[in-house]
């Protein structure tokens, strides 16, 4: 079986440009890609912003490391979240092989207690939060989602009948269900309506809905012009889903907790084009 051939950034790109065009390239998250980033970054700037990364190596990184360990005082995954992010920037977008002996200073590990709040706090907690944040927070503590779970919640993936909540690509790219506390079933009912309303908001002020029909015609070119003038963008090009009976396109990326406001950058954004 011939291997897949090593997927090269464009050259004509910035650095930074090549280093997240690989990151999307290989679906790393959007968390992943900022830190990164911001890696990569300190790193270059540590040498004084004069020197391509092309034109340093194993000592450099060595020094990197070890200032970070000596001078910053950083945790051991810290330093390890570093070099992963030194070494993905040489292997995957710089095509130079980076010898494994690489030995900086390393940092201590420092034991250290887990913060835990008792329910009595949680309460306090939560009874200072309103609205949509508090049902935000009662799922995270309630069914143990991830916070960007939480975030990322479709309305596609609660299941009222069943008491679940469907997380799809979680952590580590994997799926799971998680149980869906019988306390929140109206709040979650009464969010649906909220996001119906705001699709229904979406389609007045931009005719949207004859577009999604239309959009697997020989006219979609033109339909993916006009959504995208609109700022508004469709999942995969996608046709509307059915939720409770109802129509429900992407205008808001099927989102359970859209944001206030359409993202402009397009379906290759971060936010994956809808609402932020």
């Amino acid at each position: 079986m011939e291997s897949k051939p090593k997927f090269t950034p464009d050259p004509n790109l910035k650095l930074m440009d090549q280093v997240r065009q690989v990151l999307r390239y290989h679906h790393y998250a959007i968390t992943t890609e900022r830190t990164y980033c911001k890696w990569i970054l300190r790193f270059i700037h540590h040498f004084g912003s004069r020197r391509h990364p092309s034109d340093m190596g194993n000592a450099e990184i060595e020094t990197f490391l070890s200032h970070l360990a000596s001078a910053n005082q950083v945790s051991a995954a810290t330093q390890r979240q570093a070099l992963n992010a030194i070494i993905f920037l040489y292997k995957q977008v710089l095509d130079i092989e980076i010898n494994d002996k690489i030995a900086p200073l390393k940092a201590k590990r420092r034991p250290r207690l887990p913060v835990m709040m008792s329910t009595a706090v949680i309460r306090a907690v939560l009874k200072q939060m309103h609205g949509q944040h508090l049902l935000m927070a009662e799922l995270l503590y309630g069914s143990g989602l991830r916070l960007m779970e939480c975030v990322r919640l479709r309305v596609n993936s609660i299941d009222m009948d069943r008491r679940l909540i469907y997380v799809r690509f979680g952590k580590g790219g994997k799926d799971r269900g998680v149980p869906l506390p019988d306390t929140l079933s109206e709040k979650l009912k009464a969010q649906l309506d909220a996001v119906r309303r705001i699709h229904a908001a979406d389609l007045d002020d931009l005719d949207l809905y004859t577009c999604v029909a239309s959009l697997h015609t020989k006219n979609s070119s033109k339909v993916a012009c006009l959504v995208k003038q609109t700022g508004v963008y469709l999942q995969n090009n996608s046709t509307p889903q059915s939720v409770g009976g109802s129509p429900y396109p992407f205008s808001s990326g099927g989102r359970f907790f859209p944001g206030s406001r359409c993202c402009s950058e397009g379906p290759d954004s971060p936010c994956g084009g809808w609402r932020t």
